[in-house]
C-alpha cells in the first residue's frame, strides 16, 4: 500500500471553507479518476469526503479518490455487457 501525505476532504471541510483553489481540484478530480474506470465497468461505489484525499504537496495529483474496498466491476453481476 502507498504511503500519501495529505488530509481527507471531510477533515478538510470541518476546519472550515475550502480555499477555492482546492475546491477546483476537488470537484475535478473524481469524475477524472472514475471516468476511464466506468468504461471498463467499474464504479467506486462509496464516493464522499473521506475518501477524497488531498495532496496538497504532490504536484502531478494534489487529489487521490481512496477506499476502493467495495468497488463493482460489471462483469462480476452475471449481467450481459
Amino acid at each position: 500500500m502507498e504511503l500519501i501525505e495529505g488530509v481527507p476532504l471531510a477533515s478538510r471541510m470541518q476546519r472550515g471553507l475550502v480555499d477555492p483553489s482546492e475546491v477546483i481540484d476537488v470537484v475535478a478530480a473524481p469524475p477524472r479518476f472514475s471516468m476511464p474506470l466506468t468504461r471498463v465497468g467499474v464504479t467506486h461505489r462509496d464516493l464522499k469526503p473521506d475518501n477524497i484525499f488531498l495532496t496538497p504537496n504532490d504536484p502531478k495529483t494534489r487529489v487521490r479518490l481512496i477506499d476502493w474496498g467495495i468497488a463493482h466491476h460489471l462483469a462480476g453481476t452475471g449481467s450481459p455487457t
